[in-house]
């Protein structure tokens, strides 16, 4: 148990910007909240992946002045952001998925053909094809023109961040 509390506050500290409340030993109540947590992503996995590739982290190249991400999780053709909140999914949650979408399509490479968001907190996930959530924000225009227009925006700046978001 020692190790597992050590890992997850190593896990935290690394995810969470600013300061932390948790210390070790864990609260009976954020032990809970962690195996609940543990739990609902083993139930994603069994229900979602079966025997399919899993990538943690996949790395998606940088254009312009946005540098090198990390995506959450890569399941074969899907790429899923992990959203552990309590509130519902955000528009800035789907730009961001957006953009890491626009950039991996950038590279000529068409890694994924769906996407979607998991929560482990509220124990659900939304996946759908790129191609039709895309043509359908964007209002019938195809998903390869929306890319490329974000990637034509922020290759034209000469802006570059530090961070990785």
């Amino acid at each position: 148990m020692k190790i597992a509390q050590k890992r997850a506050l190593d896990v935290v500290t690394k995810y969470e910007k600013g300061d932390l409340s948790l210390t070790l030993p864990l609260l009976h109540e954020e032990r809970d909240e962690g195996l609940l947590l543990a739990y609902n992503y083993s139930r994603f996995f069994d229900q979602r992946c079966k025997d399919l590739s899993i990538e943690f982290s996949p790395t998606i190249p940088g254009a312009g002045f946005l540098s090198e991400c990390s995506g959450d999780i890569s399941i074969e053709s899907s790429l899923f952001e992990v959203k552990t909140v309590n509130r519902n999914l955000a528009g800035k949650d789907i730009r961001q998925l957006v953009i890491y979408l626009a950039l991996q399509n950038a590279t000529g490479e068409r890694r994924w053909e769906k996407a979607g968001f998991f929560n482990p907190r509220r124990s659900n996930y939304h996946e759908f094809y790129v191609d039709e959530i895309i043509e359908q924000m964007a209002g019938g225009r195809s998903s390869s023109e929306i890319f490329q227009e974000l990637i034509d925006f922020i290759t034209r700046r000469d802006i570059q961040f530090d961070t990785k978001f």
